[in-house]
């Protein structure tokens, strides 16, 4: 999977300590989905099917279950690295596509969300993740940067 904007996105996740990055939908990181209105929930709905199941908020006590059902979906710096670089290779444009969206860390219960979508994100926060706009960069140990050779 490639990441297009506004469809799939790059999300950091830290969860027990360890540092993973996910190329997911990007509907899937609305934690409350009761938030969304009626037209975004059936544009979502087959990414809340394949990737939410049954959780309609992701919350302090059910967010394993979301990482479980999201495994398949993990990915690895090398393999964002030569995404990025095929991708470049045909369109520098490219590159907004390949910044990290969205960073969360689940040790500290921490949303971090820094893009042209913040409000989308805002807005569908669980009440107990504590929701930051900020540039999340700093937050993530720089062994795990793919896009460090641009």
């Amino acid at each position: 999977m490639i990441p297009v904007k506004d469809k799939n996105i790059i999300v950091g996740v830290k969860h027990k300590g360890k540092f993973k990055w996910y190329l997911t939908p990007k509907s899937i990181w609305a934690f409350d989905f009761n938030k969304l209105n009626p037209g975004e929930r059936i544009k979502y709905a087959k990414d809340i099917i394949n990737y939410r199941k049954d959780l309609n908020v992701i919350t302090a006590t059910n967010f394993v279950s979301f990482l479980n059902n999201i495994a398949e979906l993990k990915t690895d710096v090398f393999s964002l690295q030569n995404d990025m670089t095929d991708m470049l290779h045909h369109d520098d444009r490219f590159i907004e596509d390949f910044l990290p969206a969205l960073y969360i860390d689940f040790d500290n219960k921490i949303y971090y969300a820094h893009t042209e979508n913040v409000e989308y994100y805002k807005q569908c926060i669980s009440k107990d993740f504590v929701f930051k706009d900020e540039d999340f960069i700093e937050h993530i140990d720089p062994e795990y940067y793919y896009w460090h050779i641009y």
